[in-house]
């Protein structure tokens, strides 16, 4: 749910200053009011935009809009807009977020800066100044939560969610990623069923493997179609569970268990349980699918998992 800035912790910005700025030497046909809707499929390095983070910067500029009311878009402006979220409440990672969506949104008012190497650098350092708080790269210690809690938690859900909560748990992988899986991207190995999925960025990779009998317990309880979490609701256009209600769900489970759940704590506490049991910390990442993996990961990319380090991540 979009939280919307109330009125009174709006501050009069100085509208005489345009987009532009004298120092960029570009004229701009008019004056931009409001950021535009479109998002690009493309970010400005070429690569593909995951749907989520479409959804997330239209809510985004959604919301600017709203609380600019028709007023010219100038750096001051924007800066109170970001003044204002912090006082809101908004998390330092919103308002990063926020950032690139207008900015993103000045881009397609105006094609022109995109094309032009040097604007495009000069609107880069603009909006480097511009102010939204330092983000903490930091997991606190309560999206590090051990398996009986889990457990605990997830026996307060409906069965559709635990299921979906265990396998997220035993795999590491987002949420978004367990709900897209499609079956005819889960082959069975032996005992195992190695699960591929199409992860941040459309990468490809593999899921740590999943035993058959938590595979096949999971087809029969949600009547797995095209989609191996498949939502009969009628209601769903897509046959997709929304991550909305995962989140609901799971956050309502940890309140009645007396403790702060979210979805992402199981791919923390899946990452934290290895580690814990002695996986080197190249192969987790490497399990989570994390793009910037070093040399040292690489050099490491050998070690498989063993059945025993799998056992701590399984309810």
């Amino acid at each position: 749910m979009i939280k919307r800035v109330e009125k009174s912790q709006i501050r009069v910005a100085n509208p005489s200053r345009l987009i532009y700025i004298a120092s960029m030497n570009l004229t701009l046909s008019r004056n931009l009011t409001s950021l535009p809707m479109t998002i690009k499929p493309l970010n400005s390095r070429g690569r593909s935009i995951a749907k989520n983070s479409t959804v997330s910067m239209q809510a985004q500029r959604k919301l600017f809009n709203t609380w600019n009311e028709g007023q010219p878009v100038t750096l001051e402006r924007i800066q109170d807009y970001f003044d204002c979220m912090k006082k809101a409440g908004y998390r330092v990672s919103s308002r990063k977020q926020a950032k690139t969506a207008i900015k993103g949104g000045i881009l397609s008012a105006f094609p022109q800066i995109a094309k032009d190497r040097d604007l495009y650098l000069k609107l880069d350092s603009i909006f480097q100044k511009i102010a939204t708080g330092k983000t903490q790269h930091k997991t606190t210690s309560e999206a590090f939560i051990k398996r009986d809690k889990i457990a605990e938690a997830l026996d307060l859900t409906p069965d559709n969610v635990r299921l979906i909560a265990r396998f997220v748990y035993a795999t590491g992988c987002r949420i978004s990623e367990a709900l897209t899986i499609r079956v005819k991207n889960c082959k069975v190995s032996g005992q195992a069923v190695r699960v591929k999925i199409e992860g941040k960025g459309s990468k490809e990779r593999e899921l740590p493997p999943v035993p058959v009998s938590m595979f096949q317990e999971i087809k029969a309880a949600m009547r797995s179609a095209e989609y191996l979490f498949q939502n009969h609701n009628p209601r769903s256009k897509t046959g997709l569970f929304s991550r909305e209600y995962i989140w609901q769900e799971l956050t309502k489970a940890g309140r009645k268990a007396g403790f702060y759940f979210r979805p992402h704590f199981l791919r923390h506490s899946f990452a934290s349980a290895l580690l814990e049991n002695g996986t080197p910390l190249p192969v987790v990442s490497d399990l989570l699918g994390h793009s910037d993996v070093t040399t040292t990961s690489r050099f490491y990319s050998h070690v498989t998992l063993n059945e025993k380090d799998l056992e701590a991540v399984r309810i």
